[in-house]
């Protein structure tokens, strides 16, 4: 699958880098070259895009009136699919089915960001264990649906919301979209230069996304101002209650509407998703990457297990097809082998797991006491092993238990020794 991703800022860089961790070769294109350079430089691309004609999917990462001049204006392949991931969709929607098109268009929009902006804050776990909210409506084509679903999955992402943009856009203006407002606003007050020790956990969570670039937001706003403005407007009328009753020193009568708001809160925690909503949860990837370079071994991890950074000794020898890596974890010592389509782990002293991979199966064998990666049986979903003069990498997808376990195992050198 040839993937392009249009717009290298925060969020498309972070899906260029959470593809590639994925597995995917990713090309990129972005309006200034700066970030294009910055990203191939970095490896957050494997190329720099020119036209859009050779792509599968084609990731849209702009504002959205730029998204939808740069829809308009780029030819794409017969039947590609074109994702947009704008933070509104009824206009970009409209906008794409004004007139025919050769492709097929798919809304998305991940709900995972940074109070930071740029390609140099993108990062491959952004997504991990987010929702991704998917809008389509009859006329949506149900093989470019699946295609993003599919490609949600590899990057990360714990949950598909599925709408329409129209609930989609409701939904959006009170959760996202008021919340950056209140805290624009809030941060307006004539305090603000004067509260440092005061502040605490309530404070950074009312101020963190008060510095979000205004231009962006603007037009977000601007583009689906009907619903931000009713909720806009519910929250005066919410504060105003709030104020008069400070103003008027009515105990009892503040203590209810501070109560109504807990009441509201703690039952709609409670509530399922609206019956035009669908959520589904993805099962989740527990993902362990091994970076191996000249003064460390690096084990990263997104969605739970390990997150440490390992300086010891490792070695990646090719003589006999055999690649080791010595490090330490929590305190143990460990030994990864990988030979012969074999990966085993031996952790102080004990093998832990032996991972033997045969027709499409991993099994387990000469299992210790030590520590276990994978019960008995383990059916793979993917395994990519590569070990030439670019360096080494092993990519295991398998199930565990109906919990899908990714591995990344990268030496950035051959022929590595550590001291």
């Amino acid at each position: 699958m040839k993937i392009c991703v249009a717009g290298l800022g925060l969020i498309g860089g972070s899906i260029c880098m959470a593809l590639k961790r994925a597995g995917y070769s990713v090309a990129g294109w972005n309006r200034s070259q700066k970030a294009a350079a910055f990203a191939l430089e970095n490896s957050i691309i494997d190329g720099i895009a020119v036209s859009f004609e050779n792509y599968d999917v084609v990731f849209v990462a702009l504002p959205p009136e730029a998204t939808v001049k740069f829809i308009n204006s780029n030819t794409f392949a017969d039947g590609a699919v074109v994702a947009d991931i704008c933070g509104v969709k009824q206009y970009i929607t409209k906008e794409v089915n004004s007139r025919p098109r050769n492709f097929s268009y798919v809304g998305c929009h991940p709900m995972a960001g940074k109070e930071v902006i740029g390609i140099e804050n993108a990062c491959a776990d952004l997504f991990d264990r987010a929702s991704m909210v998917i809008t389509s409506d009859s006329s949506t084509d149900a093989r470019a649906l699946d295609a993003v679903r599919v490609l949600t999955r590899d990057m990360g992402f714990k949950y598909i919301v599925e709408c329409t943009a129209e609930v989609h856009d409701r939904q959006i203006a009170y959760t996202s979209q008021l919340a950056h407002v209140v805290s624009n606003a809030y941060v307006k007050d004539g305090e603000l230069n004067g509260c440092i020790g005061f502040t605490g956990g309530s404070f950074q969570d009312m101020t963190r996304i008060a510095g979000v670039d205004e231009y962006v937001w603007a037009s977000l706003y601007l583009n689906n101002s009907s619903n931000l403005s009713e909720k806009i407007g519910n929250l005066i009328c919410s504060l105003q209650k709030i104020k008069d009753c400070i103003d008027g020193g009515n105990y009892s009568r503040l203590c209810s509407v501070l109560r109504e708001g807990r009441e509201v809160f703690d039952s709609g925690r409670k509530t399922a998703a609206l019956p035009e909503i669908s959520v589904t949860k993805i099962k989740s990837f527990l993902k362990i990457c091994v970076i191996m370079d000249e003064c460390k071994i690096k084990i990263a991890s997104c969605g739970g297990g390990l997150d440490t950074d390992i300086r010891t000794v490792g070695e990646v020898c090719e003589a006999d097809g055999t690649v080791i890596f010595r490090y330490k974890l929590d305190g143990d010592d460990c030994t990864l082998t990988v030979k012969d389509g074999t990966v085993s782990q031996i952790r102080s002293g004990r093998q832990s797991v032996c991972m033997v991979f045969s027709e499409g199966a991993i099994t387990e064998g000469n299992t210790g006491d030590g520590y276990l990666i994978c019960p008995l049986e383990v059916y793979t979903r993917k395994i990519s092993f590569k070990c030439g003069k670019g360096g080494f990498r092993l990519t295991l997808l398998y199930t565990v238990n109906d919990e899908n376990i990714r591995l990344d195992f990268t030496a950035l050198k051959t022929n590595l020794e550590i001291k």
